[in-house]
């Protein structure tokens, strides 16, 4: 999980997908996720929010095209969300969560706790029951939740487990950042070996195009919750790195330590 944090540009390429082999058509679609819109209620100092694990249909290019079907975390009363509703308060927020495993199977969910702290840290859900954590948001830092189906780690994810993973950005107290927050993904099928990555839910050329300013500073917090490492790169452009973690740490760099590509 070394590269979970890197600053760069996204261009992958989906391979070519089939339709799944469980056909379901009574599955929801699971919706791409452009992070700019925080999940749950906040008020007072505290964020109150209901996510769900929930099966749906995942369309990586456009709607209605290639599919998977998969799990993926939702907002109750909401449609799922690829990748998973953004998690995003100031330091010091008290987070209340009620957390309702809708899947046909067990799920041990990580990341759903203070910052920093013990990456192996989990919660076990059993299909159908629903659990409550509270925790402190911790350090400011850019941070990934995610779950597994299998008890495998991040890093051994395949097939519909692959889609579980969301955002958890904390912000000093009293300052938010102007910034787009990207969460790469990697599909692998188990039966065909295909892998189909993405970017916030979508594969390139179908997700967000982003129209910049000659001149001007843009920030972004890139997340890598897939199992596999991504050269992050702009193309004839420079960028600085601000900062890395792990997932559950995150080490932002002095000003005059920050690496410079």
């Amino acid at each position: 999980m070394r590269c979970l944090l890197r600053l760069g540009i996204v261009g992958l390429t989906l391979c070519p997908v089939a339709s799944a082999a469980r056909a379901d058509d009574t599955l929801p679609a699971v919706m791409a996720n452009d992070n700019r819109t925080p999940a749950g209620e906040l008020r007072n100092g505290t964020l109150s929010l209901q996510l769900e694990l929930r099966e749906g249909r995942w369309y990586p290019e456009n709607s209605g095209g290639p599919y998977r079907d998969v799990y993926a975390f939702a907002e109750a009363d909401r449609a799922p969300q690829s990748s998973g509703p953004l998690i995003r308060v100031p330091q010091g927020t008290l987070i209340h969560t009620t957390i309702r495993n809708a899947l046909p199977v067990a799920a041990r969910i990580y990341g759903l706790h203070s910052h920093p702290e013990d990456s192996n840290e989990s919660l076990q859900l059993p299909p159908g029951e629903t659990r409550q954590l509270e925790f402190t948001a911790g350090e400011p830092g850019t941070y990934l939740y995610w779950a597994t189906t299998s008890d495998h780690s991040l890093t051994q994810r395949a097939g519909p487990e692959s889609a579980l993973s969301g955002a958890l950005v904390i912000d000093p107290s009293g300052k938010r950042s102007d910034d787009r927050v990207f969460v790469v993904g990697l599909l692998q099928d188990p039966v065909d070996h295909r892998q189909i990555p993405s970017i916030n839910g979508k594969s390139w050329p179908y997700t967000d195009h982003l129209t910049l300013e000659v001149g001007k500073t843009y920030h972004w917090r890139v997340i890598n919750g897939s199992l596999d490492g991504h050269a992050m790169h702009l193309h004839g452009f420079y960028f600085t790195v601000d900062g890395e973690g792990d997932g559950e740490h995150f080490e932002r760099y002095p000003l005059e330590q920050r690496l410079q590509l």
